[in-house]
């Protein structure tokens, strides 16, 4: 069976980001399927990713199979969350007085922000390679001149979900698997359990697992649990 798994990465690049959120990647998704020709599918989303695979869901029911959703994002942004995500954002923002040459060290600083909320500071081999693979990118697209789809990435796509969501959720067909993260520092479980309610509520079929000691981003230091 076909699988796609959406991942907590900003959206493509050089693109107008002005409002762009889950609506916006569900459909870029959706597209990238028409692309590849793809049936159908399983759908696997982490953070951000499991949010937009509802919309797709909701969205375009015809399209997913099932919904395996780790680390799914509340149904409404904790104030105190986004102002962490905020912090993230200036600090890094901060490090580009030259627009050539960063401070690398300022740039650090926000990195050890983001790894804070997404693994709880581990740090690992792979933690290591994630870094260093997605450095290059980061600064390409999130430099002097990009700021605001940063910030509409990483800020506003949290900050402007919710409200009428849960109204949607009835159009999800498929069934849904949540997977909370037992050591997420950012969202305590009860977010994840008001999801889950709220799915039942709306007919869905669902159900909700625990990974104990994971961070936000459980499939990188747990997975195989």
């Amino acid at each position: 069976m076909p699988f796609i798994s959406i991942s907590s990465q900003a959206g493509p690049a050089n693109i107008s980001y002005t409002g762009w959120g889950c609506q916006d990647a569900a459909h870029d998704l959706v597209a990238f399927m028409n692309a590849l020709q793809l049936p159908p599918c399983h759908i696997m989303g982490l953070s951000m990713g499991a949010r937009t695979a509802m919309q797709m869901s909701i969205s375009y029911p015809e399209r997913v199979l099932s919904l395996f959703l780790v680390s799914p994002i509340p149904i409404q942004e904790p104030e105190e969350v986004t102002q962490g995500r905020q912090e993230i954002y200036e600090v890094w923002t901060q490090a580009w007085t030259d627009p050539v040459n960063p401070d690398r060290e300022t740039l650090t600083h926000a990195i050890t922000g983001a790894l804070q909320l997404a693994v709880n500071s581990a740090s690992t081999p792979f933690i290591k390679a994630i870094v260093k693979t997605t450095m290059p990118y980061s600064l390409k697209q999130f430099c002097p001149g990009k700021f605001d789809q940063f910030h509409q990435a990483t800020v506003e796509f949290f900050r402007q979900q919710g409200e009428d969501f849960t109204d949607k959720l009835s159009s999800i067909r498929c069934p849904v698997q949540l997977v909370y993260c037992g050591a997420d520092v950012a969202y305590p479980k009860n977010h994840c359990e008001e999801l889950l309610q709220a799915l039942l509520d709306a007919g869905v079929d669902v159900d909700m697992e625990v990974v104990t000691d994971a961070p936000h981003f459980g499939t990188v230091t747990h997975a195989a649990e």
